[in-house]
């Protein structure tokens, strides 16, 4: 088989990383997210492939929003861009 350079564009969204019949502990995200390495491994090995991985928010931004409504008496609200961002940044941590 040979391999023509190119390249694989690999979208990870947040019902992806963030499935509704899990509770959303560190221990489940950390799972999911080694399988899901586990699944792009073989196309990272590819001669002559750029592998691109990006990946939505979807559910991790909802719960960071309602993290923070819980807390907001406390604690004053971000925006939903630095939410957004913190949802991106934690996602791409774990992968």
């Amino acid at each position: 088989m040979t391999n023509e350079a190119g390249t694989v564009l690999i979208a990870i969204g947040g019902n992806a990383t963030h499935p509704e019949n899990i509770t959303g502990t560190s221990d489940e995200q950390r799972h999911i997210a080694k399988l899901t390495a586990e699944a792009l491994l073989p196309l990272a090995l590819l001669d002559k492939t750029e592998l691109i991985i990006t990946h939505g928010n979807g559910p991790v931004v909802g719960k960071i929003l309602m993290r923070q409504q819980l807390a907001s008496y406390r604690i004053p609200p971000m925006t939903l861009d630095i939410c957004v961002a913190h949802s991106q940044g934690g996602i791409a941590y774990l992968l």
